[in-house]
């Protein structure tokens, strides 16, 4: 074989080559783009999936009675926490801070907002006391904090066993009891059980700042705080239908 035949073999093997290496590319490219339309229809049927759960969760109130963000902030959560129940190695911490903001929005429209103006209606500024809580009502009207759900729940646990003992909580207690909407929310529902229950869970406390939410701990808060959108005798629910 002379040399022009050889070159003109090694050609048609270079040809052939570079023929199937373009078809297994293609092959490649279409096996990649469909997997990526299948992972963006799963993606699209899990956040269709979730949205309809809170539709449902959410039929008994009227967009304006919503606070903005409150739905995304739970559909976040919801997609993140059926990330971890697939399996992927993600904290519960990112879970919980969407239901977190949920309720700290909501203590602050439902409780601290009207609160703030019942004490300045009555022209309440004296100094607080020496007490931690005495000082967290002050800082909501001098410094328009708002109030964190563990003094929430220490404020109504005093309330609720009659150990009132400053002026501030005095003021609190009564601006609850003349709203007969918010007495029944907050002290005679479940909601004061339930806010205990992930107050003891530490799961919005020491573990989440920790990031050492075990799975267990975050089924535990999702339960307290939007039990599964399905039952409505939890937190988030309770306090947006409080007038």
């Amino acid at each position: 074989m002379t040399d022009s035949q050889n070159i003109e073999l090694l050609q048609k093997k270079l040809k052939h080559a570079q023929e199937w290496m373009a078809r297994e590319i293609e092959n490649a490219e279409q096996v990649r783009k469909n997997k990526l339309i299948k992972d963006n229809a799963t993606i699209i049927w899990k956040e269709f999936n979730v949205t309809q759960k809170i539709q449902y969760f959410l039929e008994d109130f009227s967009p304006q009675d919503i606070p903005q963000w409150t739905i995304e902030n739970i559909r976040s959560s919801e997609i993140l926490f059926e990330h971890i129940l697939e399996g992927y190695h993600l904290d519960g911490t990112a879970v919980i801070v969407g239901y977190q903001k949920v309720l700290d929005l909501l203590v602050e429209i439902k409780i601290t907002e009207w609160f703030r103006k019942f004490i300045q209606e009555k022209w309440i500024s004296h100094a607080p006391e020496n007490k931690v809580l005495e000082k967290s009502f002050y800082a909501i009207n001098a410094n328009h904090y708002t109030l964190w759900l563990w003094r929430l729940y220490q404020a109504l646990q005093k309330i609720k066993n009659n150990k009132i003992d400053g002026l501030y909580l005095l003021h609190f207690s009564q601006y609850i009891h003349s709203h007969s909407s918010l007495k029944k929310s907050l002290l005679e529902s479940d909601f004061f059980l339930q806010l205990e229950q992930l107050v003891n869970s530490n799961a919005v406390w020491e573990k989440r700042h920790q990031w050492s939410l075990s799975l267990q701990d975050t089924k535990i808060c999702r339960e307290l705080c939007i039990w599964n959108l399905y039952e409505k005798n939890c937190l988030i629910y309770i306090l947006l239908n409080t007038d």
